[in-house]
């Protein structure tokens, strides 16, 4: 329900608080659940309302946010730098993970935007079960090294 996500962000607070006293950053890292609507509010915009930008940063994961049907740019526009970290990760029209640039997260557009979401970290990863892991990660650094030029 939506007041616990409030609570979980009184306790990410905290957290945050006192990740920063001990010189280091509490990160969120948000999944497709944090989209689904509970009385009329996102989970996601929850979190992002109710903690501290100076003890919590978040972690969009781009494929995450595409595949539940919501647009990475308009987090970045109605939360400007709350979103130093980026997983870079790319999916496909059946919500399958894919390299990057051979699915449907728009990253080219979302690139331009980099300063107002506040990016310092991009992330890539690949699924877990991939048996060709550090092919898939090569490509995607590929991928990323060919847009940023």
């Amino acid at each position: 329900m939506p007041d616990d996500y409030r609570r979980i962000a009184e306790q990410y607070n905290h957290i945050g608080l006192a990740a920063k006293a001990a010189g280091i950053q509490f990160g969120y890292h948000n999944h497709h659940f944090e989209f689904e609507p509970l009385r009329g509010e996102k989970p996601l915009e929850i979190l992002l309302n109710n903690t501290d930008p100076e003890g919590v940063v978040f972690e969009m994961d781009m494929g995450w946010v595409v595949q539940s049907g919501n647009d990475p740019l308009e987090f970045i526009r109605n939360y400007p730098g709350r979103f130093p970290l980026w997983h870079l990760r790319d999916v496909d029209q059946g919500k399958q993970s894919v390299n990057a640039g051979e699915g449907i997260v728009d990253f080219q557009s979302l690139f331009q935007h980099k300063k107002e979401a506040g990016f310092v970290y991009g992330i890539i990863e690949t699924p877990s079960a991939a048996i060709n892991g550090l092919e898939r990660i090569a490509a995607c650094y590929k991928y990323f090294e060919k847009q940023q030029r």
